[in-house]
């Protein structure tokens, strides 16, 4: 190995921008993240007492038959009350207040944001409606002032809105806790004072302060200013729990730290359950169990489905400190579609859901909290307990109840009232204290032959059980999303400068690195290949192909280069993220991949990182690596005693990018993704400015330029008749055999012409075309060390030099050749 020490200075200027850029980026992502660090620092270590919020409870209470120590509530999220949709949405949110909620009767009624749909017929623009806030305000008003109400903000509900202050902002006109969250400055509390404790709940408003239309506008933030109010609403008293009700899981909220430092995880230690809504259950039933436990502080995150298509809703009840919940479905095939209206309109008949029954002891095991529940309670218990709610009365419901298929032997009771639909059914806990797991069944049966039924699994040993939510909903919930998709954006571009760099610094320190490469590939081909030696030939040829990329085409690795910068350092485009906005300041925006900045005010959204994300790997990456793909012809790749040589038949074989069909698939991508890029202008204000200040569009410009017009494989470019037959390299046994003279050459002109081969095809039909001999040990001055491009000079076999016949001249030397 030849060791150069020197680097070109091209790669040194390389690096040295390259460095600026880190020291940009640094900048930025400083600047993108200053709200979510307190402005003044105050460590106290102390102030949240975490031994006293994990110490466990004891004491002698006994779960009993007695309907005391008991209340419930709903959690209601994403209703999407909609002028427009046809099924769902307002529908079933006007039959939840008409059916259900005057069966239930719950203490009170949260609703965890996406009151209102906020979209235009297509779907496309998002903007607040009137109308819609109008209808939500009204059904409430009319069907739920019976009930205490608290609601907050989503998503769709800060859609297109410049500030709190804005007049699009119709929640602070129609919410009705809008002026709790003003007060409160985005968090606000209330609580539940009962004789046998007192409990806590406390509503956060992590929206965007400044909300783009969509689709930037899916993640949420919560400020250092904001953690301040919700650690101070959390320490604030002493409570046998405290609740937390925000729109989005955590997976989806980036959280700042508190002026004493404490980060959510820290409050969390004061919290038992975190409620939120937002995801919809996903799609295709990935996220039918979106819930997680966090062992570290002791804290259930529990998302309830959407009530806008899946028509979901959340009791949840706590009986002697147990927190229990069930999640109920409204019975959609009793909806139908309607016709919408700007107007209230209420269904003219009301559904007939089945019972619906909420076991709260013995508390399913999934969702136990070891350190915040007195779960010794349960094995102390005398009854099993559950809610049952049903618009018939208890004397018209059949109860069975079975424990691991076996039916119980004790009937069920009623010992509740009419506020209070609880039953009862006397067992025996220690029976059941065996180290096992067990599955209690409760079926209840309506007069009209409609069958409820819920299900948990118990111990008795005070043992949790794992919640069944699936790889893919715990991924989701416990993967961190909005940090996660910051760590792909910043692998993604760490990986591609990588592969741009490194190849060429490495290069210029040792020059004959790559004849030694294509040596090694050409050995590899004399013998038959395991898995592991082709995985490694793949390695050592692209490690090839990243090497010849700035010698081959250097216009294409510079593109690829400083777009990457620029895209890490630079404004991607400038649009109209605020199109309601009332000032080309408000409307106007500029997308980093560090943030949004709105009227000079950074927005530390993570959709931006998902959107970098998503065009570093679909249209950078992409293409980096089609540009390296193309750097190595095919006669070069292969030795010549491989069977896909051209040497032994005459016919050069093709790499797929040469193909015409898949330069045509390439074209087509390309266009997908320029589409792509289209697509959002209709979301932003059309192309001005979008079109004209963006990076990506120059990319795209380039790429079509290439792909189309390029010199060598350009789908417009007409064809190069002059073919080579490729590289004989010394030190490769496969090359060396059978070349030492021209007599001795494999091909024909006439061979070659008819396959299509490698050598000048405007040459003599009688004359016949020399392979080119590479020494691979010898570097060479001018493109790639081995000399595998078209221009490299011939080199001298072991038997002399190699002749070529000219089609004037007759034979001729290679120094002959050379000065032609």
């Amino acid at each position: 190995m030849v060791w150069n020490k020197r680097i070109s200075p091209s790669t040194l200027f390389c690096l040295v921008i390259t460095f600026i850029a880190f020291i940009r980026a640094c900048n930025l992502y400083r600047d993108s993240t200053k709200s979510l660090r307190p402005s003044k620092s105050h460590l106290d270590n102390n102030d949240l007492d975490l031994l006293n919020a994990r110490k466990k409870i004891y004491d002698p209470l006994v779960i009993g038959a007695k309907p005391s120590n008991i209340f419930y509530f709903i959690q209601v999220s994403d209703i999407h009350i909609s002028r427009f949709k046809t099924k769902g949405h307002t529908q079933n949110f006007l039959h939840f207040l008409q059916s259900s909620l005057p069966t239930i009767k719950p203490e009170f009624v949260v609703v965890t944001g996406d009151l209102t749909d906020a979209k235009d017929p297509g779907g496309v623009n998002s903007y607040q409606s009137a109308e819609e806030w109008e209808i939500y305000e009204k059904a409430v008003k009319e069907r739920g002032s019976d009930t205490p109400w608290y609601d907050l903000r989503g998503n769709h509900d800060c859609f297109n809105m410049a500030s709190w202050s804005s007049d699009q902002n119709l929640y602070r006109k129609y919410g009705k806790s809008a002026s709790l969250v003003e007060q409160g400055q985005g968090v606000y509390s209330w609580s539940a004072n009962k004789t046998f404790g007192q409990y806590k709940f406390i509503a956060a408003d992590v929206c965007p302060k400044k909300g783009p239309a969509r689709p930037f506008n899916f993640f949420g933030y919560m400020p250092s200013t904001t953690m301040d109010r919700l650690e101070a609403e959390v320490l604030e008293g002493s409570y046998n729990h405290t609740f937390l009700f925000v729109h989005y899981p955590t997976t989806t909220v980036l959280f700042g730290t508190s002026s004493t430092g404490h980060t959510y995880h820290d409050i969390a230690q004061h919290i038992s359950v975190y409620f939120c809504g937002h995801l919809h259950r996903l799609v295709a039933g990935l996220g039918d169990v979106l819930k997680s436990y966090d062992p570290t502080s002791d804290t259930l995150e529990l998302e309830v489905g959407d009530l806008k298509d899946h028509g979901a809703y959340r009791i949840v009840a706590v009986d002697h400190d147990l927190v229990s919940f069930v999640d109920v479905d409204l019975p959609l095939a009793q909806i139908g579609a309607f016709e919408p209206s700007p107007e209230l309109e209420w269904p003219d008949s009301p559904i007939k859901p089945a019972p619906v029954i909420l076991i709260t002891n013995p508390k399913d095991a999934q969702f136990t909290l070891a350190h915040k529940e007195p779960i010794a309670r349960i094995g102390t218990s005398t009854h099993i307990r559950m809610l049952i709610f049903s618009e018939y009365s208890p004397d018209e419901l059949k109860v069975r109840l079975s424990v691991d298929g076996n039916r119980h032997p004790f009937p069920a009771l009623f010992v509740g009232n009419s506020s209070l639909p609880l039953w009862v059914s006397s067992w025996e806990a220690n029976d059941f204290n065996d180290f096992q797991t067990h599955n209690l069944v409760v079926q209840v049966t309506a007069p009209d032959g409609q069958v409820g039924q819920s299900e948990v699994l118990f111990r008795v040993d005070h043992s949790r059980l794992y919640i069944k939510s699936g790889i893919f909903g715990k991924l989701v919930m416990k993967g961190q999303l909005a940090t996660t998709l910051r760590g792909l954006s910043i692998l993604a571009v760490v990986g591609l400068l990588t592969l741009l760099l490194v190849p060429k610094v490495w290069a210029d320190i040792y020059p004959s690195k790559g004849d030694q490469i294509l040596v090694e590939i050409h050995k590899l081909d004399q013998v038959d290949q395991s898995p592991y030696q082709g995985l490694y030939r793949q390695c050592l040829l692209w490690y090839l192909r990243f090497v010849r990329l700035p010698q081959v085409d250097f216009l294409s690795w510079f593109m690829c280069w400083i777009t990457i910068l620029s895209l890490v350092c630079l404004p991607w485009f400038r649009a109209e993220f605020i199109p309601t906005g009332e000032t080309a300041d408000e409307r106007l925006g500029t997308f980093y991949m560090w943030g949004l900045v709105l009227n000079q005010q950074w927005i530390p959204l993570s959709d931006t990182w998902m959107y970098a994300t998503m065009h570093f790997c679909d249209d950078i990456a992409v293409f980096v690596l089609l540009f390296a793909w193309r750097t190595v012809d095919s006669c070069d790749l292969y030795c010549r005693s491989n069977p896909n040589s051209n040497s032994n038949d005459g016919h050069r074989s093709q790499q797929l990018y040469e193909r015409a069909w898949f330069k045509g698939f390439e074209i087509v991508y390309l266009l997908w993704r320029i589409s792509e890029l289209a697509a959002l202008a209709a979301f932003y204000g059309g192309f001005w400015p979008y079109f004209f200040e963006s990076i990506l569009w120059l990319w795209s410009a380039y790429v079509g330029y290439v792909l189309l017009l390029g010199a060598k494989h350009g789908l417009l470019r007409k064809r190069s008749r002059s073919d080579r037959i490729g590289v004989i390299l010394e030190g490769c046994p496969g090359c060396l055999e059978g070349t030492p003279n021209q007599q001795q050459l494999p091909f024909t002109l006439d061979t070659q012409r008819e396959r299509g081969g490698g050598v000048d095809r405007q040459a003599n039909d009688n004359e016949e075309a020399a392979p080119l001999l590479v020494n691979s040990s010898v570097p060479e001055s001018t493109g790639l060390s081995s000399g595998i491009t078209s221009s490299s000079p011939l080199l001298d076999s072991s038997e002399g030099p190699v002749q070529v016949k000219s089609r004037k001249r007759g034979t001729r030397s290679p120094t002959e050749a050379s000065t032609d």
